[in-house]
């Protein structure tokens, strides 16, 4: 009787801790990155920050491909955004030395070889990404997740001469 007390008991916290995945599932999210005129953006940084974290929001993020095509990640690689509203931030960093397609790279995967490329004194290209595109304030981009999956058509505008 104590063991079957003491096994509820403790379902029943477990339960309690969120450990089960209680909360707001990912919508998958994936996309196109290009130019104002439609050429893709290889290679670059987008994140979806959250307006408010208040709201339950988390920073997501994925990499461009050859073709500009991203998907998302938060918490495993692809599983898209949370539901709610975000700022998009464009970044296009110097990460990739040829072979892999960016787009297709576990995003935390390919940051760690950036941080590990910065430790050895690797300096970043200037990127022609205006550079109010990466920040939370300035960035004119911004999206609503909520539903099922979508597919979102990113166009930045390029460097003024």
């Amino acid at each position: 009787m104590v063991r079957r007390v003491l096994l509820i008991g403790f379902l029943s916290a477990f339960g309690l801790c969120g450990c089960g995945g209680g909360g707001p599932t990912p919508v998958a999210i994936g996309g196109k990155l290009t130019w104002e005129d439609g050429t893709p953006i290889e290679g670059a940084t987008v994140q979806f920050s959250p307006k408010s974290e208040k709201e339950g929001g988390r920073l997501a993020s994925g990499f461009s491909g050859a073709d500009g095509s991203f998907t998302l990640t938060t918490t495993n690689a692809g599983d898209g955004a949370l539901p709610g509203e975000y700022v998009v931030l464009v970044k296009k960093i110097k990460v990739f030395d040829g072979g892999e397609d960016p787009g297709k790279m576990d995003p935390t995967k390919a940051m760690k070889a950036f941080f590990e490329k910065q430790g050895k004194g690797a300096k970043s290209e200037k990127s022609d990404i205006p550079a109010a595109y990466s920040s939370v304030g300035t960035s004119p981009l911004k999206w609503k997740v909520e539903g099922a999956r979508t597919d979102v058509a990113l166009k930045v505008q390029k460097l003024k001469s």
